[in-house]
Formats: C-alpha cells, sequence, structure tokens
C-alpha cells in the first residue's frame, strides 16, 4: 500500500544517509521509518535534534510504517541494491538511490536493469539513481553544455575534491591512510575501490547526446600525502596514501571521445591543491567551464535526491536516469 503524501522511508544512515535525512526533513518531508546500523535509537536524536518518534530498525521486515518513496543510501554496487529496490517496490514505493552505479544501471548489468525497470512498472511506481557523481557533476552538467554545440567531438572532465565530507566506509574505499605497499596489495585483492561511476557517466552522456564510443579504459594511481592530516579517526601521515587519482577514456575507433580525471583525496588543501570541477568541449563552438571550489560531495548529492522526488513522482512507472527526467533543478516544492 502506498504511504501518505510526502512520507519516505531512509534506507541507510551512514555519513551520507544523515545528510539526505536532514534534507529531506529540511523541506519538510515527513520521514516515517529508518533503517540502519543505529538500531534502536530514535531519528532525531541520531540527527542531533529533539526525538521525533522513529525508532531506527535493522532490517526492512521489522519495518511497520507505509511511506510513498523509499531513499536508499546504502551500497555503490547494483548487485547489492537491486534486492533492497525491488523489496521497496514490492511495498507500493517509489525509489531513489544514491547508490554510483544506479544513476546508469544498464552500464553495469543490463538485466539487472531490466528486471528492476519490470518490477517497477509491476508496481506503478518509479524508480531512479542519483548524486553528484555520478549523476551530476561530470556527466549531467557536461550533457547540459553541449545543447550550445552545433558538433563535440571530445569532452574532457576533471574534478578534483576532498574525501572529508564522507565517512569511514569511503576513506576506508579509498585506502587512505595506508603506506604505498598495503596500499598495492589492497588493491590487487579488491579491497580498494575507490570511485565507482566512470562508466555510468559515459552511458549517461551516451544517452542523451549521442556521443558513442566502442571501448572503455580506467587507470588508477594512489596520491601520496607529502604533509600530515587527520580527519576524525583516519590519520594520514606524510608519505601515506591520500587518496588516488583515477582516470577514465571512452575511445570510438581508437580516438578519444570521453575523458575523466577524477584526483579525490583527503584534505587536499594541506598540500596546496585547490579543488574544483573543470569541463572542456571539443566541438563548434568550444567551450571551457570552471567551478572553484568543487561542488561540495556530501551537500550536494544531499540536495540532488530532494530535489529529484518531486520529478520523479510525476514520472511514468519504470526506471529512469537523469537522461529521462526532467532538466535537474531545485525544488521548493514537494509536488
Amino acid at each position: 500500500m502506498k504511504g501518505a503524501r510526502n512520507s519516505v522511508l531512509v534506507w541507510g544512515l551512514g555519513a551520507m544517509g544523515l545528510r539526505i535525512a536532514q534534507a529531506l526533513l529540511d523541506r519538510e518531508y515527513e520521514i516515517v521509518a529508518a533503517i540502519s546500523h543505529q538500531v534502536g535509537a530514535d531519528l532525531g536524536t541520531v540527527l542531533g535534534a529533539p526525538p521525533n518518534g522513529v525508532t531506527i530498525v535493522e532490517r526492512p521486515e521489522e519495518v511497520d510504517a507505509d511511506a510513498e518513496t523509499c531513499v536508499i543510501a546504502t551500497h555503490s554496487l547494483l548487485s547489492q541494491l537491486a534486492p533492497q529496490i525491488e523489496w521497496a517496490l514490492g511495498r507500493g514505493m517509489h525509489v531513489v538511490s544514491c547508490g554510483e552505479e544506479m544513476v546508469v544501471p544498464a552500464a553495469s548489468s543490463a538485466t539487472a536493469a531490466a528486471q528492476i525497470d519490470a518490477a517497477a512498472k509491476r508496481a506503478g511506481r518509479a524508480v531512479t539513481g542519483t548524486g553528484v557523481n555520478p549523476g551530476f557533476s561530470m556527466d549531467v552538467l557536461p550533457i547540459c553544455l553541449t545543447a550550445a554545440c552545433i558538433t563535440v567531438e571530445r569532452i574532457n572532465v576533471r574534478r578534483v575534491n576532498d574525501l572529508s565530507p564522507f565517512g569511514t566506509s569511503v576513506l576506508r574505499s579509498f585506502g587512505v591512510g595506508l603506506d604505498t605497499a598495503e596500499h598495492a596489495r589492497a588493491r590487487e585483492l579488491g579491497e580498494i575501490v575507490g570511485h565507482v561511476g566512470f562508466r555510468e557517466s559515459a552511458a549517461l552522456i551516451s544517452e542523451a547526446t549521442g556521443l558513442r564510443w566502442d571501448s572503455f579504459e580506467e587507470r588508477a594511481e594512489p596520491i601520496v600525502a607529502t604533509s600530515r592530516r587527520q580527519h576524525g579517526d583516519t590519520v594520514v601521515d606524510a608519505g601515506r596514501v591520500a587518496g588516488i587519482r583515477q582516470q577514465a577514456f571512452a575511445r570510438r575507433d581508437g580516438s578519444t571521445v570521453l575523458e575523466f580525471d577524477h584526483p579525490q583525496q583527503l584534505q587536499p588543501a594541506a598540500d596546496g591543491v585547490e579543488t574544483g570541477d573543470f569541463i572542456e568541449i571539443l566541438g563548434d563552438p568550444p567551450i571551457r567551464a570552471r567551478i572553484e571550489p568543487e561542488i561540495d560531495g556530501g551537500g550536494a548529492t544531499a540536495a540532488l535526491v530532494a530535489n529529484v522526488i518531486p520529478k520523479l513522482l510525476r514520472a511514468s512507472p519504470g526506471l529512469h536516469t537523469a537522461a529521462t527526467l526532467p532538466l535537474p533543478s531545485l525544488s521548493f516544492g514537494r509536488r
């Protein structure tokens, strides 16, 4: 049964989930249930506010309230998100996820994307993924800029950002604080993931603009600190890994049509690195755009989730991407 208008279930209250929950409350959505690791705690208390009567539960089967929309902030990978999304659809909810692979699910699994789309249509509900990256800074912004071009031969996007807004699980996935040998071993074991979403960004740009590619390459190298920095319990001494520089290249017939450059580290200013988002479009006319400092990753992701909900509620049932929903924008109204 579909919940009351503007009611939300929040699934996942890590560093990002907490920011999303607060953004939703600031927009006067009603959070009627929450699933996370702070089992038994009151949601208001966890957010640093007076108790609001919403007790956080551990498992979805413990949820005893119906919501109109489920916001999922638990995982990056589609394989982990898909069961949660299908559960929410089965409860009659629209679904928004900030998991990176949900921005364009077909980029990682066409089969899983088709299954989610079919489940959403059976339920008569809409599903989408969003976030600052992928979902905005390295794909939606370049897509919008191409509207001013007659032709586009290549798009170069560089995002230099600070990992400070993210929680310990994200820092761990970048290997922050390890020495270079430990970092190399962890990467070989698949314990270091870093940024997830280059393929999703490339797929979204291709879907929106028709800029096609036939091969894809990713590269990664550790960023080694030259000065000490600390964030909560995470300490990075000089000579240890502060983050990762990741790159990706989408090519057509051997020529690069999309280049992504994404160095991310904890407190880059400690080493004199300034953050920012930089877009270069090689076309007619050529376009260069600079945003300095970076678009804040935590605040922007929370805002994107809150702002997409009204658009999702008006969308047709099924799986949507930023290319099939209305243009992303500020949305004060909840409808």
